[in-house]
């Protein structure tokens, strides 16, 4: 369809979309930071491939309702850290007491988009051990992509992560990452 066939609507999405794609191609740093940190500025981390996939589906979930919209509260960026690990911590406590340490043996990393905010997890025969606020992926291992408000509705059973995957919401990706979707949508 040519460009100015279509609706000023539409022809916004997709200036949208192709802005944040040159962020994507213009900015990926090697430098997996967290954003939160007062050093790093500019409000947008692209700090995974699937990252930006995941950003555009909450915006539409937030629209249609499914996700809360974002706070327009001032409040500083250490509280949003401490809130991210409180909720991380309960998420990781829900996938010890599903028993992933049972269904999956390699460790892997999840992205919380927005910030870049990593964390790995790590199963065992003493169970899943994790750390929060890492420096990017574990080399080689699978990838979980999602966003906080997404952990926040499956934490307070909103969504599940069945429906979180179909709406783009949580993504997987690298090698083993059917493994860790099924072992992590198993064990909530």
């Amino acid at each position: 369809m040519e460009l100015w066939k279509m609706s000023k609507a539409l022809a916004r999405k997709l200036a949208v979309i192709l802005l944040l794609a040159g962020f994507a191609v213009g900015s990926v740093n090697p430098v997996f930071a967290c954003g939160l940190h007062s050093a790093i500025t500019g409000g947008i981390s692209i700090s995974h491939p699937g990252a930006l996939g995941v950003t555009m589906a909450v915006g539409i979930a937030r629209q249609q309702g499914l996700l809360p919209e974002p706070s327009k509260t001032n409040v500083s960026n250490d509280f949003k850290l401490q809130r991210m690990f409180s909720d991380l911590r309960q998420f990781h406590a829900l996938l010890g007491r599903g028993g992933i340490s049972e269904n999956v043996s390699d460790p892997f990393s999840l992205v919380l988009v927005g910030p870049g905010f990593w964390s790995h997890f790590h199963p065992s025969k003493g169970g899943l051990l994790a750390r929060f606020h890492t420096t990017g992926p574990i080399h080689g291992q699978p990838v979980v992509v999602t966003h906080h408000a997404v952990i926040e509705v499956v934490l307070r059973n909103e969504l599940d992560l069945q429906q979180a995957h179909k709406l783009g919401l949580i993504t997987y990706s690298g090698d083993k990452s059917s493994a860790v979707k099924a072992a992590i949508e198993s064990a909530l």
